[in-house]
């Protein structure tokens, strides 16, 4: 059992044409197009061919229909100058304040809690207290 891949075929004056389907061409309509041919997806993407169309998967760091776009560097706007919301999903502990600053993210500790670090996580200062103090011993 044959696949159709032609849309129609048009008779004329000792010769005739067809329409193929997406992803096809020839002239009988017998040629798979590779989609992925042209290396569509950008920074190191895999490409699959889906027929008429193609899908790339984005290697770390790289997003968007072709990879075109570093993750995190922009979420949307025109211009791409809207950057992402570092602090969603309350990242802070102990009751600390997310505050996004573009490319860094601070957590603004209450009394009595303290961190640092490249995420400021807040703990409790006796906490921190007792283990220096473990560590001068």
């Amino acid at each position: 059992m044959s696949r159709v891949i032609t849309l129609s075929c048009e008779d004329g004056i000792n010769s005739f044409t067809c329409v193929c389907k997406p992803g096809y061409s020839g002239e009988f309509c017998e040629q798979r197009i590779d989609q992925c041919a042209s290396s569509p997806c950008m920074n190191n993407g895999t490409c699959f061919d889906e027929g008429a169309s193609f899908r790339c998967v984005c290697a770390n760091g790289w997003t968007g229909d072709t990879c075109e776009q570093e993750t995190g560097s922009c979420v949307s706007g025109k211009d791409c100058e809207i950057a992402p919301n570092r602090c969603i999903g309350e990242p802070c502990l102990n009751g600390g304040v997310c505050g996004d600053f573009g490319s860094r993210q601070e957590c603004s500790c209450p009394k009595k809690f303290t961190g640092t670090g490249l995420f400021l996580n807040c703990y409790e200062f006796p906490v921190a207290v007792n283990s220096l103090q473990n560590q001068t011993k």
